[in-house]
């Protein structure tokens, strides 16, 4: 790429990032809400699992990982740092699996899922249309 010209990602890229943040910050509500009942019912049990903690990360992760995907849709560098929250919450997830939040597998194949396609996203460019030239 010549000096002075931009990337231009195509409007789907952008719409789809955007349209996975909003999705991620939902279900990292619904994953903190599990992750409470998840711990409440270990801390009841005495469970020697920790599964609620993990799910409880993992929400914050997920939560990140989609504020990061909307506030930075356009951007390479926030792309790859929504993937990369995307996988901490996978490898929390896969961590703290457990009989006691079978929900955590779920989530974690999700933020997977998720990750994969913010990847093919960065992928998904126009060819340079940028009349923009410095000079030089």
């Amino acid at each position: 790429m010549a000096k002075g010209q931009k990337t231009i990602y195509k409007n789907g890229a952008v719409i789809l990032r955007m349209v996975l943040g909003i999705l991620t910050i939902v279900i990292s509500v619904i994953v903190g809400f599990q992750s409470c009942a998840a711990g409440i019912g270990e801390a009841i049990s005495e469970a020697d699992s920790s599964s609620g903690a993990g799910g409880l990360f993992t929400g914050f992760f997920l939560l990140a990982a989609g504020i990061v995907a909307v506030a930075a849709r356009k951007t390479k560098g926030g792309t790859i740092a929504a993937i990369i929250l995307y996988a901490l919450a996978a490898i929390f997830a896969f961590a703290n699996l457990s009989k006691n939040f079978g929900d955590l597998t779920v989530w974690a194949v999700l933020s997977v899922i998720f990750a994969v396609v913010l990847v093919i996203t960065l992928f998904l460019k126009e060819k340079n249309t940028s009349t923009e030239t410095t000079a030089e």
